[in-house]
Protein backbone atom coordinates (compact mmCIF):
# COMPACT_ATOMS: atom_id res chain seq x y z
CA UNK A 1 0.00 0.00 0.00
CA UNK A 2 1.55 3.71 -0.82
CA UNK A 3 2.00 6.16 1.43
CA UNK A 4 -0.76 7.81 2.74
CA UNK A 5 -3.10 5.34 1.26
CA UNK A 6 -5.98 4.17 4.10
CA UNK A 7 -7.19 0.22 3.67
CA UNK A 8 -10.74 -0.36 4.13
CA UNK A 9 -10.99 -2.67 7.07
CA UNK A 10 -13.99 -5.31 6.63
CA UNK A 11 -15.30 -6.80 9.52
CA UNK A 12 -18.38 -9.70 9.40
CA UNK A 13 -19.50 -10.80 13.04
CA UNK A 14 -19.90 -14.63 12.88
CA UNK A 15 -22.54 -14.98 15.81
CA UNK A 16 -24.34 -13.52 18.45
CA UNK A 17 -25.85 -14.74 21.72
CA UNK A 18 -28.14 -13.70 24.51
CA UNK A 19 -30.21 -11.30 21.90
CA UNK A 20 -32.86 -9.88 23.67
CA UNK A 21 -35.59 -8.22 21.81
CA UNK A 22 -38.31 -5.89 24.01
CA UNK A 23 -41.38 -6.43 21.84
CA UNK A 24 -44.03 -3.24 22.12
CA UNK A 25 -46.46 -4.50 19.32
CA UNK A 26 -46.77 -7.75 17.52
CA UNK A 27 -49.41 -7.94 15.27
CA UNK A 28 -52.24 -11.08 16.47
CA UNK A 29 -51.12 -12.61 12.69
CA UNK A 30 -47.40 -13.46 13.54
CA UNK A 31 -45.37 -14.87 15.77
CA UNK A 32 -42.25 -13.39 17.04
CA UNK A 33 -39.27 -16.14 16.71
CA UNK A 34 -35.98 -14.95 18.58
CA UNK A 35 -32.39 -17.20 17.65
CA UNK A 36 -30.83 -17.77 21.08
CA UNK A 37 -27.77 -18.05 19.57
CA UNK A 38 -27.26 -17.07 15.54
CA UNK A 39 -24.40 -18.16 13.91
CA UNK A 40 -23.51 -16.25 10.38
CA UNK A 41 -24.01 -18.65 6.89
CA UNK A 42 -20.63 -18.48 5.00
CA UNK A 43 -22.20 -15.36 2.96
CA UNK A 44 -22.10 -13.44 6.08
CA UNK A 45 -26.07 -13.67 6.80
CA UNK A 46 -26.69 -13.31 10.52
CA UNK A 47 -30.35 -13.92 11.23
CA UNK A 48 -31.05 -12.69 14.56
CA UNK A 49 -35.07 -12.82 14.91
CA UNK A 50 -38.08 -14.03 12.13
CA UNK A 51 -41.64 -13.03 12.50
CA UNK A 52 -43.45 -15.82 11.56
CA UNK A 53 -47.62 -15.70 9.89
CA UNK A 54 -50.02 -17.56 11.17
CA UNK A 55 -51.50 -18.03 8.08
CA UNK A 56 -49.07 -19.36 5.42
CA UNK A 57 -50.34 -17.11 2.71
CA UNK A 58 -48.47 -13.93 4.42
CA UNK A 59 -45.05 -13.26 3.96
CA UNK A 60 -42.47 -14.13 6.47
CA UNK A 61 -40.11 -11.51 7.77
CA UNK A 62 -36.43 -11.64 8.86
CA UNK A 63 -34.25 -9.64 10.84
CA UNK A 64 -30.94 -9.78 10.17
CA UNK A 65 -27.62 -8.28 11.03
CA UNK A 66 -26.31 -5.69 8.29
CA UNK A 67 -22.62 -4.33 8.26
CA UNK A 68 -23.29 -1.49 6.67
CA UNK A 69 -20.16 0.68 7.43
CA UNK A 70 -17.63 -2.90 6.90
CA UNK A 71 -19.12 -3.99 3.97
CA UNK A 72 -20.57 -0.64 1.38
CA UNK A 73 -18.08 1.58 2.23
CA UNK A 74 -20.74 4.60 3.27
CA UNK A 75 -19.53 5.60 6.40
CA UNK A 76 -23.13 4.43 7.80
CA UNK A 77 -23.57 2.56 11.28
CA UNK A 78 -24.11 -1.04 11.46
CA UNK A 79 -27.87 -1.76 11.75
CA UNK A 80 -30.09 -4.66 11.66
CA UNK A 81 -32.28 -4.63 8.56
CA UNK A 82 -35.48 -6.80 8.07
CA UNK A 83 -35.90 -8.49 4.81
CA UNK A 84 -39.31 -10.39 3.74
CA UNK A 85 -40.13 -13.34 1.73
CA UNK A 86 -43.38 -14.42 0.27
CA UNK A 87 -43.99 -11.13 -1.43
CA UNK A 88 -44.73 -9.83 -5.30
CA UNK A 89 -41.91 -8.23 -7.03
CA UNK A 90 -44.15 -4.77 -6.43
CA UNK A 91 -44.81 -5.37 -3.00
CA UNK A 92 -41.12 -6.41 -2.67
CA UNK A 93 -40.08 -2.95 -4.13
CA UNK A 94 -42.71 -0.83 -2.18
CA UNK A 95 -41.82 -2.52 1.52
CA UNK A 96 -38.00 -1.64 0.47
CA UNK A 97 -39.42 1.54 -0.43
CA UNK A 98 -41.67 2.09 3.21
CA UNK A 99 -44.44 2.53 0.57
CA UNK A 100 -48.52 1.54 -0.01
CA UNK A 101 -48.99 0.43 4.33
CA UNK A 102 -45.20 -0.76 4.18
CA UNK A 103 -42.71 0.84 6.70
CA UNK A 104 -39.66 -1.21 8.19
CA UNK A 105 -36.69 -2.63 5.84
CA UNK A 106 -34.84 -0.10 7.40
CA UNK A 107 -34.02 0.47 11.32
CA UNK A 108 -34.50 4.29 12.42
CA UNK A 109 -32.87 5.47 15.04
CA UNK A 110 -29.77 6.84 16.34
CA UNK A 111 -27.12 4.92 18.03
CA UNK A 112 -28.29 5.48 21.66
CA UNK A 113 -32.52 5.31 20.51
CA UNK A 114 -33.77 1.60 20.52
CA UNK A 115 -33.99 0.67 17.09
CA UNK A 116 -37.45 0.11 15.69
CA UNK A 117 -39.01 -1.34 12.96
Amino acid sequence: MGKGKAQRLQIWPNSAHGIEIEVSFCHPNYELSVEASAVATPSKLLRLFSLVPKTSSDPTFFGRYDARDDLSGRNQASAVDVDALGLTDAEEKDFKAGKNRFSGHIAHGQKTDSIRF
